[in-house]
């Protein structure tokens, strides 16, 4: 199983930073397009689809942003 802890050979720099940010656009962009499409659909197959779908990329975007805090703490205090 692996370490909550980080190892003193892995470096967590900018490039994971940047990894993640472009991750997080992708996956609002994502929500973004499926809410539209929730709300503009009839169908109820669509509903639900669009419905489950947007539930879960909602999740996938708080979870970004919060690695996303996490790296640029880990960073800003590397610095110090």
């Amino acid at each position: 199983m692996s370490e909550p802890r980080s190892r003193h050979d892995r470096v967590i720099d900018r490039r994971h930073y940047t990894k993640n940010i472009i991750g997080l656009l992708g996956f609002t962009a994502l929500l973004l397009y499926c809410s539209y499409r929730l709300f503009t659909t009839s169908a109820p197959g669509g509903l639900l689809a669009y419905g489950v779908l947007t539930i879960a990329l909602l999740l996938t975007v708080v979870r970004s942003a919060r690695r996303v805090l996490a790296i640029r703490n880990i960073i800003s205090t590397a610095r110090d």
